[in-house]
């Protein structure tokens, strides 16, 4: 990254939130520029002589400032950009004035840090406003996470650990059920904030034992959870909303789809087409493995059934190949390839271990009718085969098999 960020470099990424908060506005045509304002001058006292050039001087105008307050009816997606890089201005400047702090005895650097921290947080405030307004419910989850961080942040500077707990944990709570409905790239991500939340609780949960006794954060983080403080009650209403709709849109368009905790995106059409027919036809299989699952239409079915698998995985397997290396998201994007060829593997096992499992269930059947009418003469209405045990034997040892091939996918643990 240019700007600054990953090396702690604060002052750098202050001067890249300056500049693009500056074309922002240009490209939003949003500025703080009032009307204009005649300025007058003052007539020369001493007359100019006649061999003096006399200069005149043009009637200038200069503008007045007039603060321009965001608003929630816009209309351009960028708009509330000016909000977050506002916040996040602010934020550099205060980590910038916390790490001169650590060098220099100086006070007044450790109030002028807190100061830009509250700035920080308006705009926060700000943000979360303009997304509760227009923006869906997960946007508007992200802003009340990216707020609660920078209200913990200034709780924790003052001392109010109980507060800033409070807002922690909100913070923690929010990115652990976005887990749930993310990419791999997202769910990088947020671990990462969820381990910075982490690491930040601990903190706070030894200050509140050590003020309050051992034992007393464990109590007050529990008791958020029951009662729903902190505005905890409200955040799982929007996380169960988010997770409903995210459901629903999964279930016409199958953008992603969802193994082993990972949300796996799925960006080719193709891929997305041959997995929905898949998903169609194993309807009808389990309606057939119920019935007879050694009838010819369930062979049939069956069959088609890993055609199309297989084409699905060609299909990846080939986009895998096209992978530029070049690209500096090429490992997360391959990443998330291979998580989902092992989504189509594991699909093509789990239709084998149904069918060998029917099948064991069909021929126990058999042998126990087969022991029960051990000595009596074989009727001959029975057309069915005869059940050796080494075949009932040898389906469990391929089902034993799929079950170690399964658990060896890449994602599966």
């Amino acid at each position: 990254l240019q700007n600054g960020l990953r090396h702690n470099n604060y002052l750098q990424y202050r001067k890249y939130c300056a500049n693009r908060l500056k074309t922002l506005r240009k490209k939003l045509k949003v500025s703080h520029r009032g009307p204009k304002k005649a300025r007058t001058h003052s007539k020369p006292t001493a007359t100019p002589t006649k061999t003096a050039k006399t200069r005149k001087t043009p009637h200038q105008h200069s503008y007045g400032f007039k603060q321009h307050r965001l608003k929630p009816n816009f209309e351009h997606p960028q708009y509330p950009l000016l909000a977050l890089v506002n916040a996040e201005r602010a934020w550099a400047y205060a980590m910038q004035l916390k790490q001169d702090a650590e060098h220099v005895d100086n006070p007044r650097l450790k109030f002028h840090s807190l100061q830009r921290l509250r700035k920080a947080v308006y705009w926060s405030r700000k943000l979360k406003d303009l997304a509760n307004a227009r923006g869906d419910e997960r946007t508007s989850l992200e802003c009340d996470a990216y707020a609660a961080w920078l209200i913990g942040s200034v709780e924790v500077e003052c001392d109010r650990w109980t507060t800033a707990l409070e807002h922690f944990v909100q913070t923690e709570t929010i990115y652990k059920q976005l887990l749930r409905v993310s990419s791999v790239v997202e769910q990088d991500l947020y671990s990462r904030r969820m381990k910075d939340a982490a690491t930040q609780i601990g903190f706070i949960q030894y200050k509140i034992d050590l003020n309050h006794g051992k034992g007393s954060s464990a109590g007050l983080i529990a008791k958020m959870a029951n009662t729903g403080s902190g505005g905890l009650g409200l955040l799982q209403s929007k996380l169960e909303h988010v997770l409903k709709e995210e459901r629903r849109k999964n279930a016409s368009t199958l953008y992603r789809v969802e193994w082993c905790g990972h949300f796996i995106p799925i960006d080719n059409n193709q891929v997305r087409m041959v997995i929905l027919q898949a998903k169609e036809s194993a309807t009808r299989l389990e309606q057939l493995v119920a019935a007879d699952p050694e009838s010819a239409e369930f062979e049939e079915v069956f069959f088609e059934l890993m055609s199309r698998f297989d084409d699905a995985q060609q299909l990846v397997e080939r986009d895998i190949t096209n992978v530029s290396k070049v690209s500096l998201k090429a490992n997360e994007a391959k990443l998330q390839m291979e998580l989902l060829k092992s989504y189509i593997k594991s699909s093509k096992l789990e239709l084998v271990m149904r069918k060998n499992a029917a099948m064991i269930r069909v021929y126990a059947e058999r042998w126990h009718q087969l022991q029960r009418d051990f000595g009596r003469p074989r009727d001959s209405a029975n057309t069915q085969p005869r059940v050796r045990a080494t075949a009932v034997v040898k389906l469990h040892d391929t089902l034993l098999q799929n079950i170690a091939d399964a658990q060896a996918l890449t994602g599966s643990t």
